[in-house]
């Protein structure tokens, strides 16, 4: 009998260290793998004689051009394009409706209406010369995507966090790294904006610090200590007010009515490396045969100044990139405004 119980205490001691030993190892093996994703982003780096090569090169076609904007090195220059440009259209129904609760619902048709919008209120005037969710205070700060083509998640996080803040007065800092991780919505290698607002209508985001970013493809695990409180009550393709195609207008008054706007744009070498001014290259006009290296992208509108004939938007390049993380874009340059979707955040019940 003693024998056998000093067996059984053999056992449990066996597995209580191949416990800690696991316990101990899984974190080394998890920073393993990040130091060779690291190692393997950095050859991908472009050689900065190529990149200043490629700058030179813009600024006489800037000349040329007359273009309106100034291009240098920036945050992103040294990543490709591709690597940081990662937008994927789905193909959907873009019909006028919302989409709420799983449920088509028809969207109101004169979004400058009091009685049509969620929060009971415009934001502001459709008709002013200018107009901007930044000054207004109702943007979360500018974040970085770094070497990882998930632009889409960062359109999408960002369109929310200010819906949020919209709707509830609360400024949050969520992880975009896990809607990479567990939206299914896309990858490292690009993806879908409506596909996460999709997500969030039944699913949470979670906070930044408990599923930090590190730009890379990482496996859908389970987050302990996250809240379920983070998710859409709505959200929809803005209604053309005639025809296929949205006018100026259309998206003005999206940005009133409901805040930021979801939009993708086609991405080129020159507004790779956007240091500032107003971007107006308009690559669609001649197919983008003289733009270089071009790839799709999402981001952010924000707001407008008919002064400059541009929309204000916010990229997810990091605040070294453009005008501390903005372009001014005109109207119609490059796409911008295509796709352009908008949400409602839940009212928080706290």
């Amino acid at each position: 009998m003693k024998s056998l119980g000093t067996a059984r205490i053999f056992l449990i001691a066996a597995a209580a260290i191949a416990v800690l030993f696991a316990a101990l190892s899984m974190p080394r093996a998890e920073s393993e793998f990040s130091e060779e994703v690291k190692k393997q982003r950095e050859k991908q780096l472009r050689e900065v004689d190529t990149v200043r090569q490629e700058i030179d090169s813009l600024r006489k076609k800037i000349a040329e051009k007359k273009w309106t904007f100034a291009v240098g090195e920036t945050e992103a220059s040294r990543y490709s394009l591709k690597m940081i440009s990662g937008y994927k259209e789905i193909k959907e129904d873009k019909k006028s409706y919302a989409i709420s609760n799983g449920k088509v619902v028809v969207k109101p048709d004169n979004a400058d209406k009091k009685d049509a919008i969620p929060k009971g209120g415009l934001l502001g005037d459709p008709d002013s010369a200018s107009f901007n969710l930044r000054d207004k205070g109702f943007l979360t700060p500018v974040r970085s995507q770094k070497g990882c083509g998930s632009c889409w998640a960062f359109t999408a996080i960002g369109t929310y966090e200010s819906a949020y803040l919209i709707r509830n007065g609360v400024s949050l800092d969520l992880s975009e790294q896990f809607i990479v991780n567990c939206a299914r919505a896309g990858s490292c290698s690009g993806g879908s904006y409506s596909s996460v607002f999709k997500f969030l209508l039944a699913n949470s985001a979670i906070d930044e610090k408990l599923a930090p970013y590190k730009s890379e493809n990482q496996p859908c695990l389970p987050v302990w200590g996250a809240q379920k409180e983070y998710t859409l009550e709505q959200y929809g393709w803005i209604k053309p007010s005639s025809g296929k195609k949205l006018a100026v207008m259309d998206v003005k008054k999206a940005i009133c009515a409901y805040g930021p706007i979801a939009s993708s744009m086609v991405s080129t070498t020159a507004f790779h490396h956007y240091k500032g001014g107003i971007f107006n290259e308009h690559g669609e006009k001649n197919n983008y045969a003289d733009c270089g290296t071009r790839a799709g992208h999402a981001m952010v509108i924000v707001g407008w100044d008919d002064s400059k004939n541009s929309w204000l938007v916010r990229n997810s390049w990091s605040e070294g990139w453009g005008e501390k993380g903005y372009v001014w874009m005109e109207y119609g340059c490059n796409g911008i405004g295509e796709g352009g979707m908008w949400v409602v955040a839940k009212k928080n019940q706290k």
